[in-house]
């Protein structure tokens, strides 16, 4: 009457369904991945992937341009941001799945090239696009507070966030998008950060020439001058119209130090960018006569107005 115990059909049918749609997250989260792309051969011969799929550390992979092809192979840990830098110093910034992923590179700007077979870079794509044309990074995160890219989507934006923001949107996210690298760097960052605030001393840095010199920061100033300090790539043509407008707007009243962050071989994880809390490019900072941070992250339209300022409030003294 009753039928034999065990499991239902409509209950097989559920346990199967719920079986599929765990492997489909695994799949699209972890397991293993192809990297292949076509560059032209002034990109270099060499391709590098940093993948940050740890909790608080990023790993590097390498792969080889042969006939102006490349190709790299790895596992993921789950799903992941990650940096493919060109063997001439161009970085594409990409969101790693488990699968077949290609790179259409745009040779004239490694940064709009396509990437296809991850669902989860196009999404991050379109948010860094809706948050350049306006929506904020709070309003983001309450929408995304569940995804592990999310605390990703947070550093990139730090440059333009203040640190009390930024701790407020770190509370918000979900305790399941925490284990990341990127929550993990955002802590670390903002201790940094406290570091070299508004009003505090300027700490000296090591930083590459043009010349392949190895300089200090506080050899490259002029006492009893302020200081614009340029943060800048040697691939980066918005940086090279900024430093020219900056001279100007220094002339004699100011000294402008301008650093090339690729010049050095780890780039954008060179030590003077993790000291100087630097996210994007170009980058300008005003230091006083004093040698104390008297502005950050500064558009190249307000440096005249900073630097009279600056002389206004020494005169006082």
């Amino acid at each position: 009457m009753f039928g034999k115990p065990g499991v239902s059909r409509c209950g097989r049918r559920s346990l199967l369904l719920l079986l599929l749609l765990f492997s489909m997250v695994r799949v699209s989260g972890q397991g293993e991945f192809v990297l292949s792309g076509e560059c032209g051969k002034r990109m270099g011969k060499v391709v590098t992937l940093k993948i940050y799929d740890g909790d608080s550390t990023a790993r590097v992979l390498y792969g080889k341009v042969k006939g102006g092809v490349f190709s790299i192979k790895g596992t993921l840990k789950r799903t992941a941001p990650a940096v493919l830098r060109f063997g001439n110093g161009q970085e594409l910034e990409l969101v790693m799945e488990a699968g077949e992923l290609t790179v259409a590179v745009d040779g004239e700007s490694v940064a709009r090239s396509k990437v296809n077979g991850s669902r989860s870079n196009s999404r991050y794509r379109y948010a860094m696009q809706q948050i350049g044309e306006g929506k904020s990074v709070g309003e983001f995160v309450g929408e995304n507070a569940d995804w592990e890219i999310t605390p990703y989507v947070v550093y990139r934006s730090m440059g333009a966030l203040t640190a009390e923001e930024v701790e407020e949107l770190m509370g918000k996210i979900d305790s399941g998008a925490r284990s990341c690298y990127h929550y993990w760097a955002i802590g670390k960052k903002l201790a940094e950060m406290a570091a070299v605030t508004e009003g505090s001393v300027m700490p000296d840095f090591e930083y590459m020439t043009d010349k392949k010199k190895k300089v200090h920061y506080r050899d490259s100033v002029w006492k009893g001058c302020p200081t614009v300090l340029l943060v800048g790539a040697t691939w980066c043509g918005k940086c090279k119209e900024v430093e020219s407008e900056a001279r100007k707007q220094c002339g004699e009243e100011a000294r402008l130090v301008a650093v090339e962050m690729d010049r050095d071989p780890k780039g954008w994880d060179a030590d003077f960018m993790k000291v100087l809390g630097v996210e994007k490019l170009p980058y300008l900072m005003v230091v006083d006569r004093e040698g104390k941070i008297y502005a950050r992250d500064v558009r190249v339209w307000e440096l005249g107005r900073l630097l009279s300022a600056e002389r206004r409030e020494k005169e006082k003294r």
